[in-house]
């Protein structure tokens, strides 16, 4: 019988049984065999159950409630005496044979009352010895892994405190051996600054990014509390537009305000340019006029000639002067426009930059708020965004 050890006890206890049960029924045997009937030829075992026939055994009458029970039992002592008076000897003998297989039925339907008891009080006895010794291998075992598991745990400490002694051991050794070494000392009071340095310099940049996960934990927050986000996307989607429409603009402005400057500038050259040629062409009329004067006097030039030329020389010097006042103020003008143009294009750009930052911010926060919404709410989501930008 292999297998579990409890079946195997299991099995050897009912073999047990099975052996006790068949001493039992020799014991019986042997007493039956030196009973009494010795002579007689041995009838068959009568189960518990049996009943003899009615062929063999005379009819007994029922008990009758209302007749008492020693009346019954003269009136059948009676009986019983006249008919072994009126019976043969053979069939007396077969009657007393039948009493006895009766006692001896009777005897042994009690024995194995006795024994059916004894066996369960056995059966029981069994059970509970099988359930304590069970009960008690399995304290043990738990006991022995409890301690196992303990002295485990006590082994990997003393491990590791080994592991920590050998590396301190090693690290005294290194520094030992270091400390004679003045170069390798200076060395590593440099390498320790720079590693201060990078530290420090990694802690200012985990405050700069602590500081900004904050705020981008706050920008979250606050576009969680907000349900309009559509909303604003769509609104911050115009103002895009709007900024890139009128950056456009002002761009096509400057570039018509510099295209005027271009030309503004052309004309001034040429100007100058005449300017130049008139003043030439004034000293060389200064220098005709004094030759024609000299020629004059030599011809006799009047005073009133000489004031009409110096008249003339005036007005065509504050004509000079005016028109270079003129060409100031228009370059100081354009140069002030472009300023002015130069100015609000860099705001436009800058509003322009920041909207995109927004608009890059708020497509991060979409994002990773679409990744915590549910399939069916991104699904609404993307509708609407296709029927807005049908629109």
């Amino acid at each position: 019988m292999e297998g579990h050890p409890y079946l195997q006890e299991n099995y050897e206890n009912e073999k047990e049984i099975s052996e006790e049960i068949g001493s039992d029924r020799e014991r019986d045997q042997m007493d039956v065999d030196n009973s009494e009937v010795n002579n007689i030829p041995k009838p068959r075992m009568m189960k518990v159950d049996d009943e003899p026939s009615p062929a063999k055994v005379p009819a007994v009458e029922m008990h009758d409630p209302d007749i008492p029970l020693r009346a019954k039992g003269s009136n059948m002592r009676k009986a019983t005496n006249f008919q072994k008076r009126n019976m043969s000897p053979a069939a007396l003998q077969k009657n007393s044979m039948v009493e006895r297989m009766k006692e001896q039925n009777e005897r042994l339907k009690a024995e194995l009352k006795q024994l059916t008891e004894k066996l369960e009080e056995f059966v029981q006895k069994a059970k509970q010895k099988k359930q304590q010794k069970m009960e008690l291998k399995k304290k043990g075992l738990e006991d022995d892994n409890d301690t196992i598991k303990s002295k485990k745990q006590e082994l990997t400490k003393i491990q590791n405190k080994i592991k920590a002694y050998n590396k301190e051991i090693t690290n005294m050794r290194r520094q030992l051996e270091g400390s004679y070494n003045i170069d390798k000392i200076i060395g590593l009071e440099d390498e320790v600054k720079d590693k201060e340095r990078i530290l420090k310099e990694l802690q200012s940049e985990n405050k700069s990014l602590q500081s900004v996960q904050k705020e981008q934990e706050k920008a979250l927050n606050g576009l969680k509390q907000d349900y309009a986000l559509d909303d604003k996307i769509t609104e911050l989607n115009a103002d895009l537009k709007l900024a890139k429409e009128r950056l456009r603009k002002l761009q096509a402005a400057q570039r018509k305000e510099e295209r005027l400057l271009k030309q503004q500038h052309e004309q001034s050259i040429v100007l100058k340019e005449r300017v130049s040629k008139m003043e030439q062409l004034v000293q060389e009329q200064k220098k005709n006029n004094l030759n024609m004067k000299l020629n004059k006097v030599n011809q006799e030039v009047t005073e009133d000639d000489l004031k009409d030329l110096q008249e003339q020389v005036k007005i065509i010097e504050q004509e000079k002067t005016l028109e270079e006042k003129k060409f100031k103020t228009e370059i100081s003008k354009n140069g002030k426009k472009i300023k002015s143009l130069k100015h609000e294009h860099d705001l436009v750009s800058l509003q322009v930059k920041e909207k995109d930052q927004e608009y890059r911010l708020n497509e991060l926060k979409i994002r990773e708020l679409k990744r915590q919404l549910p399939p069916k709410v991104l699904k609404m989501l993307e509708e609407k965004e296709k029927e807005l930008m049908n629109l």
